[in-house]
């Protein structure tokens, strides 16, 4: 029997991504190739999507701590296109619009930096449980290492996509990277990945 994947794609949204988005993470921009290959690789070979994306609250208790970004219904708080199926369920983030059946792209939206703020999470992968995670997007350091150690919380093997990351700080991504290899994280790259030499 093959393994179940799941694609776990992080706020590549237009405010984090696009070099004058109201608050672009360094390096972003470079990783969009590689963004691309990996949705166009889960929608070839059916494996699900589950991405989360920050839909914030002009008012949000986060604009304390960071500039404004990815307000609710504006243009850098969509994700950009080549992260985007077909047909995207959206979730919102008081967790409602989680379908029965699993679509090829849900849309967890969420306030915080932790996708596991959004309460239809935790059905989610309850309802659909992978075998593993392939974890990828913006930033390291903030919402990829929460959603790593959720993952890993709930017992879910975690392989992070090395060259489609990327952090607000160099030292904030270091000592993420650091947990998540002391937490068992596996590290592979885009080829890999969608050559199907996942590591073991």
């Amino acid at each position: 029997m093959s393994e179940s994947l799941l694609f776990v794609d992080i706020d590549t949204q237009h405010d984090f991504i696009d070099a004058d988005g109201r608050l672009s993470v360094p390096g972003a921009v470079e990783l969009v190739d590689a963004l691309g290959a990996l949705t166009a690789h889960a929608v070839a070979n059916g494996i699900p999507i589950l991405s989360s994306a920050d839909a914030h609250l002009p008012d949000d208790p986060e604009f304390a701590q960071f500039p404004s970004h990815c307000l609710a219904g504006t243009a850098g708080q969509c994700k950009i296109a080549v992260t985007l199926t077909e047909a995207p369920v959206v979730v919102t983030a008081a967790g409602v619009g989680l379908p029965q059946e699993q679509p090829a792209q849900t849309i967890l939206e969420k306030v915080t930096f932790s996708m596991f703020s959004n309460p239809a999470v935790g059905h989610y992968l309850e309802r659909f449980t992978p075998d593993r995670a392939v974890v990828y997007g913006v930033a390291t350091d903030y919402c990829v290492s929460r959603a790593v150690e959720g993952l890993i919380e709930r017992g879910i093997p975690v392989i992070v996509v090395a060259d489609a990351i990327a952090g607000v700080t160099a030292e904030g991504s270091r000592s993420a990277l650091e947990r998540f290899e002391a937490s068992g994280v596996t590290f592979a790259t885009t080829e890999q990945i969608v050559t199907g030499h996942l590591p073991a």
